[in-house]
């Protein structure tokens, strides 16, 4: 008997401990296997107890056994729904844990997805920053193969213009008071400097002086006769002025600013000028 009554107190407190057990590390699966023990043990308990029933005793075991179909099922669903009611309420505390479970994953997942996207955004920004950086060297390349051929044109323009000359204007100029004067040269005769940095702002100068006296002339009523221009490198001269003038846009700063001084812009409005001037103000002589 001693060592039953051993048996019995240490399964109550394996059943006890069990639910210290669940409820500590959170698991209600623990806390309603242990409950669900005890209260059977309970209900057993009290069906072994005796009771006196019209001066005999009796199990209550017994007396349920002999009880109306009726009245044992009331007893029997009694239990099952205490034991429901039990596990409804360890149900929800499951569900509780899980739910408390996903919302620590979804937070979890919510900061590796920030932590994701952070890193996303620092690529894209080292992305944007290399495609700047390539964007420069792209354009640093262009324009120093801009600036090389600009240099080879600026020395076949001075060619053109002062090494080699064909720009030959000869007319007999009749004024309204009767004076007749000639004029026969190249228009761009003794530029006195090979550097085309220096010459070709003078060359611009020259060729305004020449269309200022020309027009001047024109205004005051003379005529021109007997006109004659050795265009013979005017296309070629005028093609390589544009040429100079449509990569202005791809040059640098630097270059635009040297290809204004040269006044290019000025030596092709005043030669064309001066060539119309051929078509519209000159009498055949």
């Amino acid at each position: 008997m001693k060592a039953r009554g051993f048996n019995v107190i240490e399964w109550f407190r394996y059943q006890f401990r069990t639910i210290r057990v669940g409820a500590k590390r959170g698991n209600p699966l623990f806390i309603g296997i242990g409950a669900t023990k005890l209260f059977l043990a309970l209900v057993l308990f009290l069906a072994l107890l005796p009771q006196q029933e019209e001066g005999d005793w009796s199990w209550r075991l017994w007396s349920f056994f002999i009880q109306p179909p009726n009245e044992i099922g009331d007893t029997l669903a009694g239990i099952a729904g205490a034991l429901a009611f039990l596990w409804i309420i360890v149900t929800v505390m499951m569900q509780s844990k899980e739910l408390a479970a996903q919302r620590e994953e979804l937070s979890l997942t919510r900061k590796e997805f920030t932590r994701m996207a952070e890193a996303q955004s620092k690529q894209v920004e080292l992305l944007v920053k290399q495609g700047e950086i390539f964007k420069d060297e792209q354009k640093q390349r262009m324009q120093s193969r801009q600036k090389e051929l600009l240099e080879r044109r600026i020395e076949g323009l001075h060619d053109l213009l002062v090494r080699e000359p064909h720009l030959r204007l000869q007319a007999k100029v009749s004024k309204p008071e009767g004076s007749i004067s000639q004029t026969n040269g190249r228009l761009l005769m003794d530029i006195p400097t090979d550097e085309p940095s220096v010459a070709l702002p003078l060359i611009a100068g020259r060729l305004e002086g020449v269309l200022l006296d020309m027009q001047r002339n024109i205004n005051e009523g003379a005529t021109y006769t007997d006109w004659v221009i050795d265009d013979t490198r005017f296309d070629e001269i005028e093609h390589l002025l544009n040429a100079m003038l449509g990569q202005a846009p791809d040059l640098s700063e630097a270059d635009r600013q040297r290809l204004k001084n040269l006044r290019v812009t000025d030596i092709l409005y005043d030669l064309t000028s001066i060539y119309d001037l051929d078509k519209r103000h000159v009498i055949a002589g």
